[in-house]
C-alpha cells in the first residue's frame, strides 16, 4: 500500500488532538482525527505522520533527509514549514532528542528552564539579535526547495505548506472550547477544515502550496 508522508511541527503532529492532551480527553468524539489521517483515508494511503511538536525547520528538513530512501514512487509527501525564527541547540539531556528547538516567545518553553543562567542569557541574546534575520528563512527555503526537487524528480508527489500563511484560518482549540483551554492549535474541526483545504489543492494538482 502506498503511503502518505507528513512532515512538520505541532500543527502536523496534532498537538492537543492526541490522547495525552486535555482537549482530546474532554472533547474527542468518534470520527475526530488529525488532518493527515483524514487525508490518508481520502487518498486510500497508509499514513506515516512524522510531525514533531516544537520542531524547527532544520529538524523538519533532517527528518525528510533521514527518511528520504524510505519514500517510494507513488507515495505522496506533504511538508509543513514551521516558524523560521525557531533555532536548535544541542540537547544537554542524556536521553532523548539530539537537538532541542528553542522558541523563547513561548514563555512555557520547558527546556529554557533547565539551562544555567549563562546558557539562558546566551540563548536569549542570540534569539533577539539573530534569529529573526531574514537570511534564516532564505536558507531554509533553499533547502526545502532542494529536497522537493529531488523527490519530484523521483516521481513522488510533493506538496508544501507554510504555517505562517495558514495559522489563524481554521478553528483552534481555544475557540472550540470557548477559552476553557488556551491552545492556538487546530481543534478537531480545525483539522477537518484544513484537510478539506489541502485536499482541494491536491486535486487541482498544485504541487507547491
Amino acid at each position: 500500500m502506498n503511503k502518505l508522508w507528513t512532515f512538520g511541527d505541532s500543527f502536523t503532529a496534532g498537538h492537543g488532538c492526541t490522547p495525552e492532551w486535555e482537549y482530546y480527553k474532554k472533547y474527542y468524539k468518534e470520527g475526530d482525527g488529525l488532518w493527515s489521517q483524514h487525508l490518508a483515508d481520502e487518498l486510500n494511503l497508509k499514513l506515516v505522520n512524522l510531525g514533531k511538536n516544537g520542531a524547527s525547520n532544520d529538524q523538519i528538513i533532517d527528518l525528510i533527509i533521514m527518511n528520504y530512501n524510505k519514500i517510494s514512487i507513488n507515495d505522496t509527501v506533504i511538508i509543513q514549514k514551521s516558524y523560521p525564527h525557531r533555532f536548535d541547540v544541542p540537547s544537554m539531556i542524556a536521553e532523548g532528542d539530539e537537538w532541542i528547538s528553542i522558541f523563547p516567545r513561548v514563555k512555557s518553553d520547558l527546556y529554557l528552564k533547565t539551562l544555567s543562567k549563562e546558557q539562558y542569557e546566551t540563548v536569549i541574546d542570540f534569539y533577539y539579535h539573530f534569529a529573526d534575520n531574514s537570511k534564516y528563512k532564505k536558507r531554509q527555503n533553499l533547502r526545502f526547495s532542494f529536497l522537493i526537487n529531488c523527490l519530484t524528480k523521483d516521481g513522488i508527489k510533493v506538496y508544501l505548506w507554510d504555517i505562517l500563511n495558514e495559522n489563524g484560518k481554521y478553528e483552534t482549540i481555544q475557540s472550540a472550547t470557548n477559552n476553557e483551554i488556551d491552545d492556538g492549535h487546530f481543534s478537531f474541526n480545525g483539522h477537518f477544515e484544513f484537510y478539506k483545504w489541502i485536499y482541494q489543492k491536491i486535486t487541482t494538482k498544485k504541487e507547491i502550496i
